[in-house]
């Protein structure tokens, strides 16, 4: 699987990568990392927003030293707060959790723009999706808006 595809050139244009030297594997698993991670976060704002505790993304975003922010990925990637909830198997096993055993500054760098950007769309006293959000959705709850809204807002 050396040999990118149209596609997969496509999508490492998209994310502002070289025609040159793509890897197909490691390209699909980096991106597959941003969405596990964005999704880990965003479900532990959820749970926290409906149950009325302290919110991880509240946590990662006031950690006050790099040593605090990788803690708190650590814990919420031990699923921490589903346990809390009593929600089991959540995040156990899970492959894309690589990126703790080889923390760096950049990694922390990437991570702390992801929460700053899902921070933005902060559920406050009720959830909403933002105004400019260019695609309509039927959803059944205020929740899966809200994860609608965020998902779709996140895509570069």
């Amino acid at each position: 699987m050396n040999n990118p595809s149209e596609k997969i050139k496509q999508l490492a244009s998209f994310y502002g990568l070289p025609n040159r030297g793509i890897r197909p594997a490691e390209l699909l698993f980096a991106i597959h990392t941003y969405y596990a991670i964005f999704m880990k976060l965003l479900a532990s704002e959820i749970v926290s927003f409906y149950h009325k505790i302290p919110s991880p993304l509240e946590k990662l975003i006031r950690a006050p030293t790099a040593q605090k922010f990788r803690q708190q990925m650590e814990e919420l990637e031990a699923g921490s707060i589903f346990r809390q909830l009593n929600i089991t198997n959540f995040l156990e096993g899970d492959l894309f959790s690589w990126y703790l055993p080889v923390w760096s500054d950049h990694i922390e760098q990437l991570i702390r723009a992801m929460v700053v950007r899902l921070d933005e769309y902060n559920l406050g006293d009720k959830p909403t999706i933002p105004d400019h959000t260019l695609l309509f959705l039927t959803c059944a709850t205020e929740g899966e808006g809200l994860f609608y809204a965020a998902l779709l807002n996140s895509i570069p």
